[in-house]
């Protein structure tokens, strides 16, 4: 999860030129903007909202490929029928064109069965994944509350996972871009 988040620091201060130490007050300052909106989150509905699009996505692509499973084996069925009318002299197909039919149809179900347990396997790892999302969230949340009171190399250590990189551009706009999404806060 990556967010640019763009500040320009041209309108901070227009009349001075920025040092290193004036841009570094910068960065921090929109870093703990960034880890105020973190701890004000609501945990639960942030947490939920996560697994539940996650999970939601992947059923949904369970369902539908079940949904054309079941409906392959009901042209499977079908098919079968139709054989039996071609024995008995019922029908009008010919024995090698519902062959055909038949072994083309009985490829799509197992390819069909085979996307069917990828899919239930993405269910698995999307309620699993929960835990991890869990993980991460508290991760942040202690970086949080650790970062207005902690020693320098501390506050450096949390900045290094927390942000990706930062840029200042051409009328000192700062991009500052982060190891988090900021969207769910």
């Amino acid at each position: 999860m990556i967010t640019l988040y763009k500040y320009s620091a041209a309108c901070y201060n227009e009349q001075t030129s920025f040092s290193v130490e004036k841009l570094d007050n910068l960065v921090e300052q929109i870093i703990r903007i960034q880890l105020s909106q973190i701890q004000k989150a609501p945990p639960q509905a942030l947490l939920a909202k996560q697994r539940s699009r996650e999970v939601d996505l992947a059923k949904m692509k369970a369902k539908r490929l079940h949904d054309e499973y079941e409906q392959k084996q009901r042209t499977y069925q079908d098919l079968r029928a139709e054989t039996l009318k071609v024995i008995q002299g019922n029908s009008r197909f010919s024995a090698d064109l519902l062959n055909s039919l038949m072994d083309e149809t009985a490829a799509q179900l197992k390819e069909l069965e085979s996307q069917m347990q990828a899919a239930e396997l993405e269910v698995r790892e999307a309620v699993s994944g929960t835990e991890q999302v869990q993980k991460e969230y508290s991760q942040l949340m202690n970086w949080a509350e650790l970062y207005d009171n902690c020693s320098l190399e501390a506050k450096k250590m949390i900045v290094v996972q927390f942000v990706k990189a930062v840029r200042v551009k051409r009328g000192y706009e700062l991009d500052i871009e982060f190891n988090v999404s900021f969207e769910e806060f």
